[in-house]
């Protein structure tokens, strides 16, 4: 259990790694450089040592559009441009943790391949209603951004994304149960092809200069080490520790611990344990970044949490037939 909560603990710096990132480097050319060597990687280790997993069939080319686009380029894309107008690493790891498993139940039910009973509605329900308090937050006061119907423009962009990841879940899963696809395989095209999209995206949107050498005033590592170092040499080392620090924890460390902790966990068990990851990142962002949660922050987190718990213990007790 003490391993389970760790790995959230750790996986929840990711969120506040990529909030400290877009303080030096334009957002859409940063994933679209992220996920073109990532998805090279993949294909690289796809065809030289996994090589009896690697097929394609132009049949299923639509199907792989789909995970470039949702999985991705609007998913990632989203997320990054949002922490760059000012949404906090808090509400981007709450939206993600505790928005994404509620959206993908609502579109696999629409699908017809998640199946509905009262309780979890019920949890639904109360997971939906538990975000009315953090954006009833004047967005325009804290993140500086312009608003719709009490939204900024950064939580919309963060609720497309998180929606986005939803509906490619149901994608991925589709490929890799009816056409036996390797994930790997999946998920090296997709990036691959997603990474394209960003950067031609970025070339076309952003202006250079793509990198700034330059600390944010909020960036506690960086405050510490300008006294010492210059600001373009602080910048630097920082912005590759923080891109280090986010392949390593989220590419390397969670995802294979993660496959791990599933011989020994259930998912289910798994899925709720995340529930704890927004708390640890509202720690790691005020450690790094010196950022600050309210009370409406704490009350989302409480009822989101509770319908998540109410939704995966039915979920549970559907998978184990339990009375």
């Amino acid at each position: 259990m003490f391993f389970v909560i760790s790995l959230y603990a750790l996986y929840a710096s990711s969120f506040t790694l990529a909030k400290a990132i877009v303080g030096f480097v334009q957002p859409i050319f940063f994933i679209g450089i992220r996920m073109l060597l990532s998805g090279l990687i993949l294909l690289g280790y796809q065809y030289f040592f996994n090589h009896e997993h690697w097929r394609f069939s132009w049949k299923d080319w639509l199907w792989y559009l789909q995970i470039m686009v949702f999985q991705i380029y609007f998913s990632y894309v989203g997320e990054f441009v949002a922490l760059s107008l000012g949404v906090s690493s808090c509400k981007d790891s709450f939206f993600f943790t505790n928005l994404s498993p509620l959206f993908t139940a609502l579109l696999a039910y629409m699908v017809a391949t998640e199946k509905m009973t009262p309780k979890k509605w019920l949890g639904l329900g109360m997971g939906l209603i538990g975000f009315i308090p953090l954006l009833l937050v004047d967005p325009a006061t804290n993140e500086g951004t312009g608003t719709w119907w009490s939204l900024s423009y950064g939580e919309l962009l963060l609720i497309g994304a998180v929606l986005s990841t939803a509906y490619a879940w149901i994608v991925m899963k589709r490929l890799v149960d009816t056409e036996s696809y390797s994930p790997v395989m999946i998920n090296g095209i997709g990036m691959t092809g997603g990474g394209i999209m960003a950067l031609v995206h970025s070339l076309c949107a952003e202006k250079a200069p793509f990198f700034t050498l330059a600390v944010p005033a909020n960036d506690t590592i960086g405050r510490l080490l300008l006294p010492y170092v210059s600001s373009e040499t602080t910048a630097l080392l920082l912005f590759l520790l923080y891109f280090g620090l986010l392949i390593v924890i989220t590419n390397i460390i969670f995802n294979n611990a993660y496959g791990f902790l599933l011989r020994r966990y259930s998912a289910t068990f798994l899925s709720l344990a995340g529930i704890t990851t927004p708390l640890f990142t509202a720690i790691w962002g005020w450690l790094l970044l010196g950022e600050r949660v309210g009370w409406s922050f704490s009350i989302s987190l409480l009822l989101t949490s509770l319908g998540l718990y109410i939704f995966y213990r039915e979920e549970l007790r559907q998978e184990t037939g339990a009375l």
